[in-house]
């Protein structure tokens, strides 16, 4: 009986063995048949791809690749955008030349010290410069490029124009002149009317507004045309207008002018009072046999020709440039005997009148477009005007 129950359990430590060891065999086969996955194609094809690793053979990975920091040892090439983000870490000594993009600030750079601008949002591309001194109508395109630069501008009306006749040939008066700053903020066009100087003769008014002078055919005095103005506009808004300086009027006192405005400045005239705020000085009234001078015309409108004593030719009003603003300067009065009168000079807002003694066109600056406005120095009488623009 003992003899049984020993066998009985030889038996089953036995049986116990080949279970464990049959279930430690299908345990492994399954692993290993779960890890290996036969070729899907003949070899070399289908190969699965290489780990990043630290050989020399150069790797390229098509998706995205993140990490906490990357150092470049040698250089780098970037075929697309480069995109810098923002930080709130402290600028210091550790971390000097890194960069970052602050909104509405632009890019910065760590000096080692603090974050300073490298490049604004809004920043001036490139930089230039252009002179205009032919009497006519110029533009100039701005480009997004050159939209946030600042443009410097020297505005200069035209000289009255030479008498002939007088004793010396005199000149006209020195026409207005004006430098701002402008700045666009977007792309546009500039427009500039470049003013010419006064001639003689019924048709003697510079380009730009300036009346033409009177004819005293008795004397043989042929007093000269106003100057004409110069003006710049940006977009169709106004930015500033220099008079034009008065035609040389003649009486048997001698001879007079008045000079053209400048900045939001009348124009003034040898008796003649200069408008206040952007309206051209007025002529002074007819006197002896001198006919009645011309008044200047008003918001880019023409002067009104002058008329005649006792004899002689008036001059013509000066023709206006709504789109400027630019009135015309009226034009100067005639007499047989007594003399004449210069033209007006075309003028900002109104223009300057004519009469025996010829009155500059007032000047004009746009105060809410453009900033540093200031009066420089004019041409003088005989002379063209001009417009200077750098940037």
């Amino acid at each position: 009986m003992i003899r049984i129950t020993q066998n009985l359990k030889n038996n089953i430590k036995e049986s116990l063995k080949i279970s464990i060891m049959a279930l430690v065999i299908t345990l492994g086969v399954t692993y290993s048949y779960a890890a290996w996955v036969g070729p899907t194609s003949t070899p070399p094809n289908n190969n699965i791809d290489a780990p990043i690793n630290v050989g020399e053979t150069s790797q390229i990975k098509d998706g995205g690749l993140g990490v906490d920091t990357l150092a470049v040892f040698g250089n780098s090439s970037v075929s697309g955008y480069f995109k810098l983000g923002t930080t709130s870490d402290e600028c210091n000594s550790g971390i000097e030349g890194a960069q970052r993009y602050v909104s509405g600030s632009g890019i910065q750079y760590c000096n080692g010290e603090e974050w300073v601008g490298l490049m604004s949002t809004s920043a001036c591309m490139s930089s230039g410069s252009q002179s205009y001194t032919t009497p006519g109508i110029h533009t100039l395109d701005i480009t997004d490029e050159t939209s946030e630069c600042n443009f410097e501008v020297v505005v200069k009306g035209a000289g009255g124009g030479l008498a002939s006749g007088l004793i010396g040939s005199p000149a006209g008066a020195v026409g207005g002149a004006t430098q701002f700053d402008f700045v666009p903020g977007s792309a546009g066009t500039f427009s500039f009317l470049v003013g010419g100087t006064g001639t003689t003769g019924s048709t003697g008014g510079g380009y730009g507004g300036g009346g033409s002078g009177g004819t005293n055919a008795g004397q043989g005095w042929y007093c000269s045309g106003g100057g004409g103005a110069s003006a710049v506009s940006f977009e169709s808004v106004v930015l500033s207008i220099a008079g034009g300086g008065g035609g040389i009027a003649a009486h048997l006192t001698g001879a007079h002018t008045g000079v053209g405005g400048s900045e939001n400045n009348s124009g003034g005239s040898a008796s003649g009072i200069g408008g206040d705020n952007n309206i051209g000085g007025a002529g002074s009234g007819a006197s002896g046999n001198v006919g009645t001078s011309g008044a200047g015309g008003s918001n880019g409108g023409n002067g009104v020709s002058g008329s005649v004593g006792n004899g002689g030719v008036p001059g013509q009003g000066g023709i206006g440039f709504p789109q400027f603003f630019v009135s015309g300067g009226g034009g100067g009065a005639s007499s047989g005997t007594s003399g004449c009168g210069g033209g007006g000079g075309g003028a900002g807002y109104g223009g300057g009148g004519g009469g025996e003694y010829a009155a500059g066109g007032g000047g004009y600056v746009n105060l809410s477009e453009t900033s540093n406005a200031l009066s420089v120095s004019g041409v003088s009488g005989g002379q063209n005007g001009s417009i200077t623009i750098s940037w």
